[in-house]
């Protein structure tokens, strides 16, 4: 797939078992709306590797985007209502662009705003502990005779 903003190849990197394409000569990246809710949550820890990918501060640039999976024009929405920045969205597959920096400013928002959504470290790894635990054992359940 090809950036919306300097129509160059992007490169795909999996975060948290979520796939992202990230543009590297802008460093916007492409996500999905699911994706984004997911990583919104995330502590500074869990997010370096997108933060330090990212610019330092947001590169809006303007103009029309076409999505780069279904080129369809993309809208610029709000954030949020308060946030004071827009991400573009494609209607179509449901997929987010944030240009370079907006990741940043993501967390920063949702870190100022919404702090209690943020997963502490602790509370990450418990999650990650009793997910496996259920997984492990669904998983015993299947292949017990007369359980399940």
């Amino acid at each position: 797939m090809d950036c919306p903003v300097c129509h160059e190849p992007m490169g795909s990197l999996e975060h948290e078992s979520h796939r992202l394409y990230r543009c590297i000569g802008c460093t916007g990246l492409l996500l999905s709306q699911k994706t984004l809710k997911y990583i919104q949550k995330e502590d500074e820890a869990r997010l370096k590797e997108l933060l330090d990918g990212s610019e330092d501060s947001p590169s809006r640039k303007r103009g029309s985007r076409n999505c780069p999976s279904c080129n369809r024009a993309m809208k610029s929405v709000p954030f949020e209502w308060d946030a004071g920045f827009e991400v573009d969205v494609c209607d179509e597959c449901s997929l987010i662009w944030l240009d370079g920096g907006e990741i940043r400013q993501v967390h920063e928002f949702m870190k100022a705003e919404h702090p209690e959504v943020i997963d502490s470290a602790l509370e990450f790894g418990s999650r990650k502990i009793f997910d496996w635990i259920r997984q492990m054992l669904l998983a015993l359940s299947r292949n017990l005779p007369g359980v399940g």
